[in-house]
């Protein structure tokens, strides 16, 4: 794939994170900052959606399906909007155009820097992420793709992960393949870039609309600076890889943003409380079929304003009309929802699978807290700058009405991760399994309200040194300086060039080696290679002999996995972790003795398997995993014919059976 042909994915998959939002937007009245802020979001939900939807109805997942069910929820909105807007005040004022503005350059600039970082990265723009979740979810695209059906109750089995998986990345990913053509790498990586550049900067754009009003400035500064953080979102799209859950946690920001209106903290408020409530319920589905633990990262933030929201109401009820009783009601009420809520969720199989997963503590208290202060979570390089920034931003906001939430949930978020990362206690596996016990998922929800308190800390300095300035330069002839020093923008901007010169635009040069790694770096080392350079010409060759349909048996440690992805050929394990039972079980651990066992033929049989292949083993390969696999290794026995051997890279034709 050439960088020229990239450029169309990357554009398409802009336009399936923006375009079905913005109509389910406009057609809710939504307009200006909030509305594109809130899009990719909504767009995400609009096709997870619409691809369940279709999925149920036996309809096929292609371009122009899975529009159907989005039009028709934008119709239905609309009529809906038609019919009360004589009631109600449907419509959104539209923002002053300063603010509109304001926000298009801060989103480019942090485009820009996302497009840098990401495209230097990949190295090639089909390049392959060496990391051990990749493959299952570029095969999950690849599902898609074969199957024409984005639901996960349909893909899951395919690919041996459990009766649900979610797919809203894959979902966008294999949109984009459908309509320009490009390989399912390629598709990939197209989805990677809007997620970062795009979604994330928009979605911080929206929660700075709620939490800083039309102060068009805030809109630049805030959308800039969402791109700085290693640990959001850089640092998910390099660890794992966490691609569905980078996907869910740039979703994470607009929530907050809807969750201001509908808790009546936001100002001047730009969604209004009633309609944040189908909002909310739209961003909670999406995330849900993102990654359900970003579900859990929006709850535990939400908790703050929530929280503090409830106790203002119940003093305000108390000193004007004496009404404690109802306060302390609410207030109880408010505490047995939590609790039967905890008690719920704990109940679920699919939270206690998830709480399973232990991540061992790997660092002293202190330490933990100082890479919270100094952004140099989880052995990502420190950001001291921006780290200091941080911290002035929430003394600041401790101070700022409608503002001293966000450093509370910051805390919040702080807390969880010193905890996970320092401790191995049942109170830190009860607290955190919800993010599978992992430091680094937790870690990553940091800049979520990081980004934020940085923007107050840039912002308001700025406006300090205005009002020095603008003192200072009062009743002085300053020529055609003098309408610098009376805008309330100019000193926010120049201290916002001066952070990008500090920190080498966004530290660009640290993201890049970050993406660069999983693609880069780890193909070139003797543990770290899923599929190296000779099994990628190898692979193709498969492809050519093997027919579409039939099953290639494989060891998913060798690379082979991804003759799905690569090929759309059939493979018996499409993942590392697919389980290894049943007739699965049979064919890995006996089928290169198939002329010994009668058994072993009639599951060859059932499974359409007709081909089996051996690569290179050169992943984790003291993983004891490997060795579930002894029956997938080159035979010794009658029933086989080789047809390809180049360096170790065989193909054997199943002629036993």
């Amino acid at each position: 794939m050439s960088w020229l042909s990239f450029v169309p994915a990357v554009l398409v998959a802009a336009a399936w994170l923006l375009l079905p939002g913005l109509a389910v937007g406009y057609a809710m009245g939504l307009r200006g900052v909030i509305c594109w802020g809130l899009a990719p979001t909504m767009s995400a939900a609009a096709i997870s959606v619409s691809a369940i939807l279709l999925g149920a109805a036996g309809l096929g997942f292609t371009p122009v399906t899975a529009l159907i069910p989005i039009v028709v929820l934008v119709a239905a909105i609309a009529a809906v909007a038609l019919t009360l807007r004589n009631r109600f005040n449907v419509m959104r004022r539209p923002d002053p155009r300063a603010v509109a503005w304001c926000a298009v350059a801060g989103v480019g600039i942090a485009a820009v820097l996302g497009v840098i970082g990401t495209v230097s990265g990949f190295g090639r723009p089909d390049n392959i992420q060496q990391t051990y979740d990749a493959v299952l979810h570029y095969n999950g695209v690849a599902a898609i793709l074969d199957l024409h059906n984005g639901s996960p109750l349909a893909v899951s089995p395919k690919l041996g992960a459990g009766a649900f998986y979610p797919l809203g990345f894959h979902d966008v990913a294999a949109l984009t393949s459908m309509t320009t053509g490009a390989g399912v790498m390629g598709a990939v990586n197209a989805t990677v870039v809007v997620t970062l550049a795009l979604m994330w900067p928009l979605g911080c754009v929206a929660l700075a609309r709620q939490l800083f009003g039309c102060r068009p400035i805030a809109m630049t500064v805030t959308a800039v600076l969402s791109l700085g953080f290693t640990a959001f979102p850089w640092g998910l799209f390099n660890f794992g890889v966490l691609w569905p859950n980078a996907f869910g946690l740039a979703m994470v920001p607009a929530g907050l943003a809807a969750l201001c209106a509908l808790v009546g903290i936001a100002r001047d408020d730009a969604i209004g409380r009633v309609r944040s409530i189908p909002v909310l319920v739209a961003i909670g589905a999406a995330a849900v079929l993102a990654q359900p633990n970003t579900v859990f990262s929006l709850g535990a933030l939400a908790l703050v304003p929530i929280t503090a929201s409830l106790l203002r109401w119940a003093w305000r009820r108390h000193r004007d009309r004496g009404q404690w009783w109802l306060g302390l009601l609410a207030i109880a009420g408010y505490l047995v929802v939590l609790y039967g809520g905890w008690k719920f969720i704990n109940s679920l199989a699919m939270v206690k699978q998830v709480k399973d997963f232990n991540w061992p503590a790997f660092q002293g208290r202190l330490e933990a807290v100082e890479d919270v202060l100094i952004n140099g979570t989880n052995w990502w390089t420190p950001q001291y700058f921006l780290g200091a920034l941080v911290v002035i931003g929430a003394v600041i906001a401790l101070f700022t009405k409608g503002l001293r939430w966000v450093p509370f949930a910051h805390a919040v978020t702080a807390f969880l991760f010193i905890l996970d990362a320092s401790q191995d206690t049942p109170l830190s596996a009860k607290l955190t399994g919800f993010w599978y016990n992992d430091s680094v998922r937790i870690g990553a929800m940091l800049p979520i309200t990081g980004v934020v308190l940085a923007a107050v800390a840039v912002v308001r300095i700025g406006d300090w040194i205005f009002g020095y300035a603008s003192r200072w330069a009062s009743g002085r002839q300053l020529g055609v300086a003098g309408p610098a020093f009376k805008s309330p923008a100019t000193f926010p901007a120049l201290l916002l060039v001066v952070v990008l010169a500090v920190t080498g635009s966004m530290y660009t040069r640290q993201h890049i080696g970050v993406i660069s790694s999983p693609y880069n770096a780890r193909a070139a080392t003797s543990n770290g290679s899923i599929v190296d350079q000779q099994e990628l010409p190898f692979f193709a060759e498969v492809a050519k002999v093997v027919p579409p349909g039939v099953v290639i048996a494989n060891d998913p440690w060798d690379g082979s996995a991804l003759l799905y992805a690569l090929h759309d050929r059939q493979v018996l394990f499409p993942h590392m972790g697919t389980s290894v039972n049943g007739d699965r079980k049979l064919l890995a651990t006996s089928l290169n003795a198939l002329s010994t066992d009668p058994a072993v033929c009639q599951v060859v049989r059932k499974l359409h398997v007709g081909y089996l292949v051996v690569a290179h083993d050169r992943f984790w390969v003291t993983d004891n995993r490997q060795k579930l696999y002894p029956g997938l290794q080159d035979p010794t026995l009658p029933g086989f014919e080789k047809l390809i051997d180049h360096n170790g890279l065989r193909l054997y034709r199943v002629t036993g059976c």
